[in-house]
Parts: structure tokens; C-alpha cells; sequence
């Protein structure tokens, strides 16, 4: 998942190609093949745990700085005396319901008939790509609209000769130590513009283990292990500006009423078939001191 771009190649089989119309009249294969091009692809699932949502909501609590220890602190006991009560403050829950998302294409008989492979790829890779686009949109908006996640700014825009984007990551990294909830940074979200600013860097690139390709992130285009972060996950879906710095699946949880499902529907009187994908899901912060947006980097 993480610096991968989206698969371009339609699966294949070997030996007789699988035509157009066995595709459309075998919706288990479909949906299957549509699975796997969608699976480890939402960054919403890299970076968030799974569960469900039964009924079609969640009900859930939501950790904060108070939530690990107690009111009070333990204090000393005499033989044969009572414990002290130190009783910790109940969280007020939270409640989440699911949406459905999904989108549809369509082929012509003429194109099943004819076995137009192209426009069945193009078709299903922007059917893919649209829901992909999506639940991860809704996933990054639910990160935006929590108030408890904190933010560091960084000294100077990645532009300013004199910025030290070291110094800045290590600054939200920090900042979730702090927090002192026991997190440990594994993944850093970017958008493209900063994260090729960053390997342009000439303070960075001498930063950078430069003894072979597979770590070297200049020659690879990989960040992985930079500031001992595995994960650095490149995507426009990102906002332009700012960078997540997190341990993933802890900062929230990807919650599906039903799984991923997908259709096809022929429809003689039209003489087309439709092609259905959809997810029925809320992402839920539950952990939002295990994540920090490290802003002020465009």
C-alpha cells in the first residue's frame, strides 16, 4: 500500500481468455476481481481497523488524554486499611451511522458481444477508482472534522531555502510521544507536491543512504524507514499543504454494515448491462491523540 500506485493491468488467466460475457453472466467472478483490485487500495482500511456496524450505526467511545488514568492518584495504605477509591471518569459515548456509497457503469449488448475488452477494462479501473476515491475522501473529511486531533506547524514552507522539514516532522512526531498514551509513529500521509519537494531537498538528499536503490530513497522514490517511519503513503487525496503523521490502524476504525458488494444487471429492454459497486460504511475517530497533521509545509 503505502508509495504504490493503483494496478494497471487487467487480470489475466491462463490459456483461453475469459471473454466480456462470461465476465457479466458470472457476478461472483466480477465482484471477486474487483475485490482483489480494491484490496490493500483504500488507504482508508491501511491506516484505520476494521469492524462492523450492525443495524446501520456504531456506537462507540472515543479515548482521550483523561481516558488512560485515573482521577486521582494511588495513595499509601496501612496495614489492614481501605484502598482508596481513585474511580475514572466515563466517557460519553458516540454514535456513527453508515451511508452507502456506490456508483455504476454500463456496456452495451454490442460491446459484450463483441467482446470489447478495452471498454470493459477502462470501465471497471474508473469504477474501482471512483469508489477508492471516495470512502478514502470521506475517511481523510472525518480526520478533518475531529477537533481533538492536534496540529504543529511547520517553521517554513518546504519552498524557504532555510526550512528544516526534519526538525518539523520530528516536531509532530513529538508531539504524539507527548501525549503520553503509549502511540509509536508508523505512517506518514503526503501529497504528492510535498513529498517531491521533500526528495528535492538538498539538506534532505544528504540525509539519505545513498549505497543502493532499495534504500535510497532519490533513486527508488520511496521514504521508507526515513525517520525510522516505515509507512509514507503518497496520494492526492492529501491535502496539498499539510502532511498526517499517525500510527495506523489505532487513530480510528473503518466500520461496514455489509461487505463490499458488487452487481450485474442485464437489462434486455435497453439492451445494456450495468455493473454495481458499492460499500455501506463509517469511518469513526476513536484514538485522535494518535495522529497529528503537521501543517504550513506549501
Amino acid at each position: 500500500m503505502p508509495g504504490n500506485t493503483y494496478p494497471g493491468a487487467f487480470p489475466t488467466v491462463n490459456g483461453d481468455k475469459i471473454t466480456v460475457e462470461q465476465w457479466m453472466r458470472n457476478p461472483t467472478m466480477l465482484r471477486r476481481t474487483l475485490e482483489s483490485w480494491l484490496s490493500q487500495r483504500w488507504i482508508a482500511d491501511f491506516i484505520f481497523s476494521s469492524g462492523d456496524a450492525q443495524g446501520g450505526a456504531v456506537i462507540y467511545d472515543q479515548l482521550t488524554a483523561q481516558d488512560l488514568y485515573p482521577d486521582g492518584e494511588p495513595g499509601d495504605i496501612a496495614p489492614g486499611a481501605e484502598f482508596p477509591n481513585v474511580d475514572t471518569s466515563d466517557p460519553t459515548p458516540k454514535v456513527a451511522r453508515v451511508t452507502k456509497r456506490g456508483l455504476q457503469t454500463k456496456l452495451t449488448y454490442e460491446h459484450v458481444r463483441r467482446n470489447d475488452r478495452d471498454t470493459f477494462t477502462r470501465k471497471l479501473t474508473k469504477l474501482r477508482n471512483g469508489l477508492l476515491r471516495r470512502v478514502d475522501t470521506v475517511t481523510f473529511a472525518a480526520l478533518d472534522a475531529e477537533p481533538l486531533i492536534q496540529n504543529v506547524a511547520a517553521a517554513l514552507p518546504l519552498t524557504n531555502a532555510g526550512a528544516d522539514p526534519i526538525n518539523d516532522f520530528l516536531g509532530a512526531i513529538q508531539k504524539v510521544d507527548e501525549n503520553d498514551l503509549g502511540y509509536k509513529v508508523d505512517t506518514v500521509i503526503i501529497n504528492p507536491q510535498e513529498f517531491y519537494r521533500l526528495l528535492g531537498r538538498k539538506d534532505i538528499r544528504d540525509a539519505l543512504p545513498r549505497e543502493n536503490t532499495a534504500i535510497n530513497p532519490i533513486l527508488s522514490r520511496r521514504m521508507s524507514g526515513f525517520l525510522e517511519i516505515p509507512n509514507w503513503i503518497v496520494s492526492n487525496r492529501q491535502t496539498a499543504g499539510k502532511a498526517r503523521v499517525l500510527q495506523a490502524k489505532v487513530v480510528g476504525s473503518q466500520r461496514d454494515e455489509v461487505p463490499f458488494y458488487s452487481r450485474n444487471i442485464d437489462e434486455p429492454k435497453r439492451e445494456v448491462w450495468y455493473i454495481q459497486a458499492a460499500r455501506v460504511n463509517v469511518p469513526i475517530v476513536t484514538d485522535p491523540y494518535a495522529i497529528v497533521n503537521l501543517t504550513g509545509l506549501g
